[in-house]
């Protein structure tokens, strides 16, 4: 199964960037660069993914810009010490991937079917789950 994720908790950050944008070009404020450094970190905001991939060997997570792969990461269950099942805000999920070799992948704001299928890919593989308590409310 493959879903789009958000890369952040929150689309807080895009729309921030936006408001600033917005308000200094209407003030007449700051200098160019300063716009065009906005506008330009609005627009690679607005261009990038990340799909994450559960199969039953492995997970993937692609992050791509505009279409095309920036990057790719397959995670077999040999190398998840444990998926740590957290809330993002008042309404939607999050989980972290706790990797021997690399960094941990992040999964924030998740659709409920994709949290799902982590939890029984967890269960299949036998893998350390962790459960805030705060994740079961929801």
């Amino acid at each position: 199964m493959s879903s789009k994720i958000s890369l952040f908790s929150s689309s807080i950050l895009p729309l921030l960037i936006f408001i600033f944008l917005f308000k200094a070009v209407q003030e007449g404020a700051g200098s160019g660069a300063g716009y065009l450094f906005a506008a330009a970190l609005l627009v690679l905001l607005a261009g990038w993914k990340s799909i994450l991939t559960i199969e039953e060997a492995s997970l993937t997570r692609r992050i791509t810009l505009f279409g095309k792969d920036v990057h790719v990461r397959h995670v077999s269950p040999e190398h998840i010490k444990g998926i740590k099942f957290r809330r993002a805000g008042w309404k939607s999920k999050r989980a972290v991937i706790e990797t021997g070799k690399g960094g941990n992948l992040y999964i924030g704001q998740a659709e409920e079917e994709v949290m799902r299928q982590l939890e029984s890919f967890a269960e299949r593989h036998e893998l350390p789950r962790d459960y805030a308590v705060e994740y079961k409310w929801l």
